[in-house]
């Protein structure tokens, strides 16, 4: 485990100046005020100022005195605000965080539902988060096993090629966020387990690559790019590709520092036909 408690960071790597909320509706400021700085430090990267951003945010939402605290919008920010912190928590490789954060998101979810006056009232919403969870908790596992620990070769490969089969299926319907952390934990599993799979590895980082460049990431897309070329073992068919794929890459890039406003191009550095999942070559492997 990395840098302490969620609440240590929270007072050490986060300074606040705002005054001590109160009344739910000053709770609910608060929160969607540490909510927001929260995403922007993941967006940046910074996962470990995401972390302590959203436990504070977690944490607000027990101070909201009942039976509001009670309500489903605000269970339904705790649990967002907990699993938000799970996923900082598994960026920073702190896999038995991540898993706690997440078992404690599903038990204050199971409670407040049991609870809960008119539960038919919530159904969808209950079982849209219960199952997000426990997507979520069954990942858990499989990241932190070792090799030589009783761990199933076979199996960890189904999970990063369907992570890349669900990721692909994320890109075609513009849902690029929700593509990237699949890719990500994809690229990870490949790069871990099978160094030697040179043609996959390269396949997950060139997807990965698209991905950051229709979110804006362009030097991480190129930079993701130059990775997947120097991987070892790719096709001359990959290369070619891959290459093609900087040379444009870069000529978007310069048009966009020369231009005034932005045109031509989705805003992401590769143009209408960047989509890298587009063509065969970017498949998972069957």
């Amino acid at each position: 485990k990395v840098g302490g408690s969620g609440a240590e960071m929270a007072a050490t790597s986060v300074s606040w100046s705002e005054a001590p909320a109160h009344t739910p509706k000053e709770l609910e400021g608060s929160f969607n005020a540490k909510l927001l700085m929260a995403f922007d430090n993941y967006d940046q990267g910074h996962f470990t100022e995401a972390a302590a951003l959203f436990e504070a945010a977690a944490s607000l939402c027990l101070r909201v005195p009942k039976p509001e605290g009670a309500s489903s919008a605000w269970v339904a920010r705790r649990v967002k605000a907990l699993n938000n912190a799970a996923a900082s928590h598994d960026k920073l490789s702190n896999l038995d965080e991540a898993d706690r954060l997440y078992a404690t998101a599903r038990k204050y979810l199971e409670d407040a539902w049991a609870g809960y006056m008119f539960p038919s009232f919530w159904d969808s919403s209950y079982s849209a988060m219960l199952a997000h969870i426990e997507k979520k908790q069954g990942m858990m596992p499989r990241a932190a096993v070792h090799v030589g620990q009783g761990v199933d070769l076979n199996e960890v490969f189904i999970v990063g090629k369907q992570m890349v089969h669900d990721a692909v299926g994320k890109y075609k319907e513009g849902d690029f966020t929700g593509a990237l952390p699949l890719l990500e934990e994809a690229t990870a599993i490949f790069e871990r387990y099978a160094p030697e799979d040179g043609v996959t590895r390269a396949t997950c980082l060139n997807n990965l690559a698209a991905v950051h460049g229709e979110l804006g990431h362009l030097d991480l897309a190129r930079e993701t790019l130059v990775k997947a070329l120097n991987v070892p073992g790719i096709e001359d068919e990959q290369k070619i590709h891959i290459r093609s794929k900087l040379a444009m890459l870069r000529e978007k890039q310069l048009s966009s520092q020369h231009a005034p406003t932005a045109g031509g191009t989705n805003g992401n550095g590769h143009g209408a036909d960047g989509a890298t999942v587009a063509d065969g070559t970017d498949q998972a492997p069957a």
